[in-house]
């Protein structure tokens, strides 16, 4: 007999982060610590397991009915450590990939989904995602080229916390 993983979630029909950054307008700051801290709930039991999530992003963050967080799409996660064959990191989406999967990293860890989440929250604070340029008709290499090269840019607002401000950065 072969034992097959697999994940059991809760149905969940409602709105997502990516629905509430539609408009390009940034979330208040009390409501984007809010969302994050239920998503880290979610997030440190999957990564006691040993599951790493690969594809922390607006789209893949639910509300219930009841505006709870809920964390979905593990379609392309990954047990932590090494893999075998290069293709198995495959399917990242670029403005919420670290550098670290962009340049091929064959190894699933906990902090590639760190820096997707903090990615995640530098949008809900801004309306886009840390390297897009508003406005701009630029490609996926410009974009992967940047997240990979540059260092993070300004948030842009006085009004969130330097702590916050620091997590981000480090994350």
């Amino acid at each position: 007999v072969r034992s097959v993983p697999y994940i059991v979630m809760e149905y969940v029909e409602g709105h997502t982060v990516r629905e509430l950054l539609s408009e390009g307008e940034a979330v208040p700051i009390p409501e984007a610590v809010e969302i994050v801290s239920g998503v880290l709930d979610a997030l440190e039991y999957s990564h006691r397991v040993g599951i790493v999530h690969r594809d922390i992003k607006p789209a893949n963050i639910l509300f219930t009915v009841y505006r709870r967080p809920v964390l979905a799409d593990f379609g392309i996660s990954a047990m932590s450590g090494p893999r075998d064959t290069p293709n198995e990191l495959r399917g990242m989406s670029v403005p919420w990939a670290p550098p670290e999967q962009l340049v091929g990293s064959r190894n699933a860890e906990p902090a590639t989904d760190v820096y997707s989440l903090a990615a995640t929250v530098y949008a809900m604070l801004t309306g886009h995602s840390p390297f897009e340029t508003p406005g701009s008709s630029e490609g996926v290499y410009e974009l992967a080229r940047r997240i990979v090269k540059d260092a993070v840019p300004p948030l842009g607002r006085p009004d969130v916390p330097l702590s916050l401000v620091r997590v981000l950065t480090v994350a």
